[in-house]
């Protein structure tokens, strides 16, 4: 069996095996950003608020970071792959359930993944000293919004997968950029005032 042929299988698992009205509403909810965004305004007020001004530069680099990440995905990568969409995948016609409209621009990588991932590890590393445990809620709400994303028939799993390690990798890069241009000790370290 082919790398191809496991991500299908996956697909048919979760989006198919796991079929149940709970998830059908959960997935949907997840996927809506009328959820999520306010918990990024949560987070963005929480910064401010406890960080003052290296909390604006972190707000100011998330949004940065979720520009990159967009950019790279959609404008960059999906045209050069062209991998179709589980759910406009005419190989897949008879094995997809699709919970949700079916976006328009090929699937890989997962748009979604890249910058929910990306903004997990850039906050995560920024606040894991300060909040504790917040790194680990951080890392599971991107896993459920990835999770969400094969679930309703949008994306295969690998879409997913490398979505979120490239969104992960710029995170990186963008939590050692932040500490370069704005930071003498990490954010992570300074006292809350």
């Amino acid at each position: 069996m082919s790398l191809l042929e496991y991500d299908q299988a996956l697909f048919e698992a979760i989006n198919m095996g796991l079929a149940n009205p709970v998830l059908d509403w959960l997935c949907k909810l997840l996927r809506n950003a009328y959820i999520w965004a306010p918990l990024y305004i949560f987070l963005g007020a929480l910064l401010i608020v406890n960080f003052r001004r290296k909390g604006l530069y972190l707000i100011l680099s998330a949004m940065l970071l979720a520009g990159i990440t967009d950019y790279t995905t959609s404008s960059l990568i999906k045209p050069i792959v062209n991998r179709p969409r589980p759910c406009q995948d005419v190989s897949m016609a008879e094995r997809v359930r699709p919970v949700v409209q079916c976006g328009a621009a090929s699937g890989f990588p997962s748009t979604h993944a890249a910058n929910h991932f990306g903004l997990a590890t850039l906050l995560g590393f920024a606040l894991h000293k300060r909040i504790n445990g917040m790194a680990t809620v951080l890392v599971i709400w991107a896993a459920l919004i990835c999770f969400s994303q094969v679930y309703v028939g949008v994306h295969y799993p690998l879409d997913v997968l490398f979505g979120g390690a490239l969104g992960s990798a710029l995170g990186w890069w963008m939590w050692m950029l932040y500490r370069r241009l704005f930071d003498e000790l990490p954010l992570a370290e300074t006292a809350i005032s």
